[in-house]
């Protein structure tokens, strides 16, 4: 029996029309929710940073890490004790602004006591640095690729907890008033947080970028976690990047950095650790920069005053800093959780940084650093920069520690607890402090100070922190609160405590920023009603989004202790201010 039959012409011809119309709305939203619903893959696609960059990439990772040439030269290099045949012992010499005067002087016959490699190795190592020179040349398309960054911004590297504590230090640079973009780099595909990356982080104008991406898959397995940083100094999309760990917690708003002296004319602003530089000379035989050893353009070790003046110091009994003379890279050594770098201009110093962290831990940490304290990526990008003739800037005031008893112990040397580490702002440094005295340039005309003078030679009174490197006591938010000892909200007996003492009298603003980076933590683990403070619309979209992310937040299943301990010790810094 036809339908025609059982239904009038009419209403058949309504029901056709009605199928065809819900046909279509149906087709519609689920494009729609097809579009809305884009897959990681097709963000990560469709955003990829410098285009082409994955590839162009990829040739210069051949060349560092599948190469014949470096690769014969690193066989010989499996047997890693063969290349530390000198002193094994630490390097014992205190924070240099505390105890310069008691620190041995790092002369030339003194640091080549530690590194001793054999001649053959060394002349292993300057053939295969010399080789790696004449490769980077050839990458004028990776430098092309690198071309489509635009503009400045932050970036960071996260990765499972490593994502939440650059969360933290976001808010914070967010707090500051900083409006520049920020990109999170993941390692590892399997370390990517969907729900957090696309959901949380953009509340914050910041994304998440795969670095797997960007990588051949046959080097995948080859590059090591040494690497990952001057890598995502490449695969991000800005052309002047402000580097930060993520335990870094931002005091100032930085914005201004990349607009203003020493940056714009450098395009490399580093800032230094709390030591001095231990630099083997072989590293510089190694890299064929050469060192004038009768030319003394440095003096780290006392203080310049006006001529006519002296305290009875001779300066040929002075012994002299291996890293006072002409080629070499002045004091202090590095501290990489905070770099500022152009990647136009510094291009092919982040590929050299590639190739020296690619061989760190065999090669080129022991030559940079000699066992010293913090061996590791941090004195190879201010070294690729210096062995290319690029210029830099490296901060000159010393950076400050904070530990336990900071004002008891900050012009001391005895044993401390360290937690976190203050930089300072380069652009007052350099407008206001260094026109005043030069502080990199030693004029042997001059006389000598008092010997405890010179902490103050490198301190510019009108400077003022701007990053606070947390590196001493990651803030966890769950080690914290259950924690028993220096590095925790309590200590062994169970009272509350500050963790960075003196930082508000240094800072001298009326800001509380321990008790502001407490209120960060709160957002995460506490949800609006048992919060004190008054929420801005953002960061009670934050409270509400972050506690329904499948995320290292909500995989901890004592909101309510972490929340009441984090409640508690917000009382307590009211309680006592410091």
């Amino acid at each position: 029996m036809k339908i025609s039959n059982l239904i009038p012409r009419q209403k058949l011809r309504r029901l056709i029309v009605l199928c065809i119309i819900v046909f279509g709305l149906i087709t519609v939203l689920v494009s729609l929710t097809v579009k809305g619903k884009v897959t990681r893959q097709q963000i990560i696609v469709n955003e990829r940073p410098p285009k082409n960059l994955d590839t162009t990439l990829g040739k210069f990772l051949s060349k560092v890490l599948d190469d014949p040439y470096i690769k014969d030269i690193s066989a010989s290099f499996d047997d890693v004790e063969s290349y530390y045949k000198g002193m094994k012992k630490g390097h014992f010499n205190g924070p240099h602004k505390e105890s310069w005067s008691k620190d041995v002087v790092y002369t030339k016959e003194k640091l080549l006591q530690y590194v001793d490699p054999k001649p053959e190795d060394v002349d292993l190592l300057t053939k295969s640095h010399k080789y790696i020179l004449e490769k980077i040349a050839e990458f004028e398309d990776i430098k092309k690729a690198i071309g489509d960054s635009k503009g400045n911004g932050y970036v960071y590297v996260g990765g499972h907890d490593f994502t939440y504590l650059a969360l933290l230090s976001i808010q914070s640079l967010r707090s500051t008033g900083s409006k520049l973009p920020v990109e999170v780099i993941i390692p590892h595909g399997d370390e990517y947080d969907p729900k957090l990356c696309d959901e949380i982080l953009p509340i914050f104008n910041a994304k998440c970028i795969d670095i797997e991406t960007y990588l051949p898959f046959d080097f995948k397995n080859d590059v090591n976690k040494y690497m990952i940083k001057p890598i995502s100094l490449l695969v991000n999309s800005f052309e002047n990047v402000l580097y930060l760990d993520s335990d870094n917690m931002i005091l100032q708003n930085p914005d201004y950095l990349f607009e203003n002296e020493p940056f714009t004319s450098n395009g490399l602003v580093t800032w230094p650790d709390l030591w001095r530089r231990t630099t083997s000379p072989y590293f510089y035989n190694i890299t064929e920069v050469k060192v004038d050893e009768t030319n003394r353009v440095r003096n780290s070790f006392s203080h310049i005053i006006t001529k006519g003046h002296t305290d009875g110091y001779k300066l040929d009994q002075v012994e002299k800093s291996y890293h006072d003379y002409e080629g070499t890279i002045p004091e202090s050594s590095t501290e990489s959780g905070q770099m500022l770098i152009s990647k136009s201009k510094h291009f092919e110093t982040i590929l050299l940084s590639i190739y020296y962290n690619f061989n760190g831990p065999k090669w080129y940490y022991p030559l940079l650093t000699q066992n010293c304290h913090g061996q590791g990526d941090k004195e190879t990008f201010i070294a690729a920069a210096h062995v290319l003739r690029k210029p830099y800037y490296q901060v000159n005031e010393f950076p400050v520690d904070f530990h336990k008893k900071h004002e008891k112990f900050k012009q001391s040397i005895k044993k401390q607890v360290y937690l976190a580490l203050g930089q300072h702002d380069p652009v007052i440094e350099y407008k206001k402090c260094s026109k005043q005295k030069d502080l990199t340039v030693w004029d042997q005309t001059f006389k000598y100070a008092s010997k405890n003078s010179f902490w103050e030679f490198r301190k510019c009174p009108k400077n003022e922190f701007i990053f606070l490197h947390s590196n001493g006591i990651k803030l966890f938010v769950w080690n914290l609160v259950r924690g028993r000892d220096e590095r925790a909200m309590k200590d062994k007996k169970g009272n509350r405590q500050r963790m960075y003492e003196g930082l508000n009298s240094l800072m001298n603003d009326g800001i509380d920023y321990e008790e502001r980076i407490l209120y960060f933590m709160k957002l995460s683990f506490c949800f609006p009603g048992d919060i004190e403070e008054d929420l801005s619309e953002q960061d009670e979209e934050f409270c509400y989004k972050i506690k329904n992310v499948n995320s290292v937040i909500s995989k901890k299943d004592d909101w309510d202790y972490i929340c009441n301990e984090l409640n508690g010790h917000h009382e307590f810094l009211k309680e006592h201010p410091n």
